[in-house]
């Protein structure tokens, strides 16, 4: 897995370098928030009487940034995005997931009108996922950590003004993997998170 996430990640940096070294590309700096309905978490192994090794986190909050090149019709560039989550799991346990996934991202920008003020984005973006899941007893604190992958599917609408910011609204689809290494307390948490994702997203030009 860490070989696919470095490969990845090598990739990416190749293709900003080369994005870097066309003279008609231009920078952009995309800024998102985004919300999914759920994340969900599951223990193959049996489990533990002491913790919730598995369960559904509800709103998952993930607010994000790309570093992007401007070619027109496409935008490509590095992404970094972190989602929190929040439960509470039986016996009074509240229990948070967070993680960051470094990556890329790959918009095509298609034209919706002759002025170019409306766009039909189709963006599709990944990477390389650092997860933690927190349980919370009233007298102690548990943290256990893992790392996977997450790509993300999304298309929508987006206003454009002055050819330089930009607004828009995004839908689709997330694909979420991680393994969570919590041997010592003899459970193993796996994240295995498909569904909806919604996001807010807005682009500036120079």
């Amino acid at each position: 897995m860490r070989k696919c996430a470095f490969g990845f990640a090598v990739a990416i940096c190749v293709l900003i370098s080369i994005s870097a070294s066309v003279s008609f590309a231009s920078p952009q700096l995309k800024l998102g928030l985004g919300w999914a309905p759920t994340i969900e978490i599951f223990d193959s192994t049996g489990g533990s009487p002491v913790f919730a090794e598995s369960g559904t986190f509800f709103d998952e909050f993930s607010p994000e940034l790309s570093l992007l090149w401007d070619f027109g019709p496409v935008s490509l560039g590095a992404r970094a995005c972190y989602f929190w989550s929040r439960e509470i799991f039986p016996a009074n346990q509240p229990t948070n997931i967070s993680g960051v996934i470094l990556g890329g991202e790959f918009i095509y920008n298609y034209v919706m009108d002759e002025n170019g003020n409306w766009l039909f984005p189709i963006a599709a973006s990944g990477g390389w996922q650092k997860n933690s899941i927190s349980y919370r007893p009233e007298t102690s604190r548990f943290d256990f950590f893992g790392e996977g992958w997450g790509i993300g599917l999304y298309f929508g609408v987006e206003r454009v003004w002055q050819q330089r910011y930009s607004l828009g609204f995004l839908i689709g689809r997330k694909f979420s993997r991680a393994d969570i290494d919590g041997g010592e307390y003899g459970i193993a948490p796996k994240i295995d998170s498909d569904g909806w994702r919604f996001v807010l997203i807005s682009r500036f030009t120079p």
